[in-house]
């Protein structure tokens, strides 16, 4: 082979949804940890590079909020800079994309801070109400590239940005204060496809030998649909796409999470990481794993019409996985440990500060399997905010709460993400602890045939179980998420597991004949389909269309206040009152087992050594220990006995 067809390696690298786990460090527990954080990834990244030459990085997304350290850094990084990109120029990101949390702090804070990326920002299905981008849709990286003879080559890759267009449902009183501000414009959001479709002719035209997409968007084999939430399925569909960097729902790609005959029949190849024969990855979270794409070029016979010298002949894609390819032992560079330390420790200081104390604790350990106190005080601070808030001709209405699971293992990919709040002294990490997200208060009007279908939604994350059979799997972690899961306060009722779900993990209605709530009431009385309820929920929740009876026209209240500041409030007015704060379990929901025999159901909890004391003492059925699972978490094995 000449050196005028000698080929070229290029190495494409992505993070995605590392919410702002820049530190290997757990705010939660105070203490360092061996299997997150970007500062440790670094070690993975420059490994990754020393392999290939000619190596890209790139992040796609849902960088800034999701731990204590993003929330400390709203208040101060206008101040001081933002550490995530002072860590992010240090290891030489060449470009990357919006998520749905970017906007969290409110759009005026992320104007502020993206100049301070020494790279190029990327959105092109953010746009004004001329179907302007709010900023650059895409960007032209020219770089000199090396061939495996050492000669150099100018390469031109083209990146465009897309994410969800729910953005602006999901942060609606952000972009709402964006456009009634003094910027004076009005934001929405345009179709995933359509925008790449649009700006897809420019790049090729400007002669780009690669063209990828930054998507923070997620993979959804259903028929496509204009303004689809998770879409990176099909823009590897899209003639001339090479590379699809996905992200948004936390999975991994490629690897055993689509090793099924229904992945396989839509193109997902796990052995080369292609979709469609198109590279792909996405990259978990929370710096765990790196994406890493190769792509071997060869020079064309002749250039095309838009000057493009390069054809793509060897695509392949992996994930590396943080524990694999680090040693826990080394230490992390002390260069990036440098530039992050001030807002570290100062995050550190700001979770420690003391509220009070606790008579009660607060373990997340059990949430998936009965009632507890984690759910019970962020249930007791939404009603005690909604009905100092609520209009009078509200406040007769019987008040309800929902409650969403966060912190119950992640995408059950993380045996340490659990609320653990020992009883004694409580901080502000203990808030962060209970609620992990900026979601604000809203109330709902809420029917009660809507209150019904909702709870439904809500119990499809678990198995259907067979009568009197042992050792059955109770969570459903592979089709469903525990965030879609609410545990509803202020009501009573049961959940029959001999049921199919009514819902698919998506919450799509799937079986009409299916009904796995029972027994619903309100003070000791069935709910009837007419009744109304104020539900004191979060915006997240009420103002996206996807629970039954959501959406802003059947919103009462609609609040600035996050939750977690919610949460605050309540603890230090019971602390007031009272001089501790002290938590009363409703225990109003149960398990209708009267179908279902003789069984036992094994739930996956956390590797915490308390865990076992825990159960021992909490656990409302008998309990077992039965193992751990590949991922770390513990499995026991309960006896669902219908006395319980």
């Amino acid at each position: 082979m000449t050196d005028a067809m000698t080929p070229l390696d290029i190495r494409l690298l992505a993070t995605t949804d590392l919410h702002a786990h820049l530190m290997n460090f757990d705010y939660y527990r105070d203490e360092t940890v061996p299997n997150f954080g970007l500062v440790a990834l670094a070690d993975v990244i420059e490994t990754a590079r020393s392999e290939v030459p000619n190596t890209f990085l790139f992040d796609n997304g849902d960088l800034i909020q999701g731990n204590p350290l993003g929330d400390y850094m709203r208040d101060y990084a206008l101040e001081t800079g933002h550490p995530v990109y002072l860590l992010m120029n240090q290891l030489g990101y060449d470009a990357a994309t919006l998520g749905n949390h970017e906007f969290n702090f409110g759009l005026p804070f992320l104007k502020t801070i993206l100049p301070q990326a020494n790279f190029p920002y990327l959105c092109a299905n953010l746009v004004n109400h001329k179907g302007v981008p709010w900023i650059t849709p895409y960007t032209i990286l020219e770089r000199n590239c090396t061939d495996r003879n050492g000669n150099s080559h100018p390469i031109t890759i083209g990146v465009i940005g897309v994410l969800p267009p729910q953005i602006t449902k999901w942060d609606k009183n952000h972009f709402d204060e964006y456009s009634g501000s003094d910027a004076g414009e009005k934001l929405t959001t345009i179709d995933i496809i359509a925008a790449v479709q649009r700006y897809l002719p420019e790049l090729k035209a400007k002669g780009a030998d690669i063209i990828m997409v930054l998507a923070h968007t997620g993979y959804d084999t259903d028929p496509y649909e204009v303004g689809k939430e998770n879409c990176a399925y099909h823009l590897t569909t899209l003639e001339g796409i090479d590379v699809v960097i996905a992200g948004h729902n936390h999975r991994r790609f490629p690897s055993h999470d689509f090793e099924t005959p229904h992945y396989r029949a839509h193109g997902f190849d796990l052995e080369r990481g292609l979709i469609n024969g198109t590279a792909s990855v996405m990259a978990g979270s929370w710096s765990r794993y790196l994406g890493v794409i190769d792509l071997t070029l060869t020079p064309r016979q002749q250039p095309t019409e838009s000057g493009s010298r390069w054809l793509i002949t060897e695509k392949k894609a992996a994930l590396w996985h943080l524990d694999e390819v680090r040693d826990p032992g080394k230490p992390i560079n002390p260069r990036y440990l440098e530039v992050l330390s001030g807002a570290h420790e100062a995050a550190r200081d700001i979770m420690n500060v003391p509220i009070g104390e606790a008579t009660s604790h607060y373990f997340s350990y059990l949430t998936l399997l009965q009632d507890d106190s984690c759910v019970q005080i962020v249930a007791d601070a939404q009603i005690y905010a909604a009905k100092a808030r609520l209009a009078p001709e509200y406040q007769d209405l019987p008040m309800i709460s929902a409650v969403p699971l966060f912190k119950v293992g992640s995408r059950k990919d993380d045996p340490t993400y659990f609320t653990e709040i020992p009883q004694g002294p409580i901080s502000f990490k203990d808030i962060a602890d209970l609620y992990v997200y900026p979601n604000q208060l809203v109330v709902l009007k809420l029917s009660g045939k809507n209150l019904r279908e909702w709870l439904e939604c809500c119990v499809s994350i678990y198995h259907t179980l067979t009568p009197n059979q042992a050792g059955q799997a109770l969570i459903n972690w592979e089709e469903y998420r525990s965030y879609n899961v609410d545990i509803m306060k202020g009501v009573e009722y049961h959940v029959d597991l001999s049921a199919p779900p009514r819902y698919d993990g998506d919450l799509k209605f799937i079986n009409e004949k299916a009904h796995r709530i029972s027994h619903l009431t309100y003070e000791g009385k069935p709910v009837t389909d007419e009744m109304e309820f104020m539900l004191a929920t979060n915006s997240y929740r009420a103002l996206v269309d996807r629970f039954p009876g959501a959406g802003k026209e059947n919103a009462v209240l609609i609040t600035t206040i996050e939750i977690p500041d919610v949460i605050r409030q309540f603890i230090e007015h019971e602390i007031a009152e009272r001089g501790v704060i002290e938590t009363s379990v409703a225990k109003n929901w149960h398990f209708d087992l009267t179908k279902l025999g003789n069984i036992s159901a094994v739930m996956e909890t956390s590797n915490h050594p308390r865990v076992h004391d825990y159960i021992a003492k909490e656990a409302i059925y008998p309990a077992q220990h039965v193992g751990v699972d590949p991922e770390g978490f513990n499995l026991f094995e309960f006896t669902l006995d219908p006395g319980n």
